[in-house]
């Protein structure tokens, strides 16, 4: 298992630890710090979910505008 909390990988948005994205990370960067709100998030900007079963699994998400270049995400629009 990684020790990660999150990664980008090809494109993929991968969480490896929900829970500690909820309690270490959300809050820096967001106004929230729930993982249902960072789901939504992703939702609303065209990422779907791969894998991952339960709220708070280990999951991935995709778009296809996403790519290896961290850059391409600055480049999703709604």
């Amino acid at each position: 298992m990684s020790n990660h909390v999150l990664c980008l990988f090809a494109g993929k948005i991968e969480v490896h630890s929900p829970h500690k994205l909820e309690a270490q990370v959300l809050e820096k960067y967001f106004r929230h710090s729930k993982f249902a709100s960072f789901q939504r998030q992703l939702n609303y900007f065209g990422f779907r979910k791969l894998a991952g079963k339960g709220k708070m699994a280990p999951c991935s998400y995709m778009n296809d505008a996403a790519t290896s270049d961290i850059g391409s995400l600055l480049l999703i629009k709604v």
